[in-house]
């Protein structure tokens, strides 16, 4: 089985969620400290925010939004 995967792969792929979740809580750290990140970490960080957009506008039906 060869990993030949596009660059566009998630880079959180082969992490579970718990890993992805630490490593959000990690990176989101970094960057409030201002300390550089590679563009690894850069991708990471935006997967964390798409997973938190996902989870926060899943979190509440409709009806509650339109208030």
């Amino acid at each position: 089985m060869t990993m030949s995967s596009p660059k566009t792969q998630d880079p959180m792929a082969g992490l579970n969620m718990d890993q992805q979740m630490a490593l959000c809580a990690h990176l989101e750290t970094l960057s409030k400290q201002n300390s550089p990140l590679t563009p690894k970490m850069k991708q990471q960080r935006a997967a964390c925010q798409k997973m938190d957009m996902g989870m926060t506008s899943q979190s509440a039906p409709g009806e509650t939004l339109d208030r």
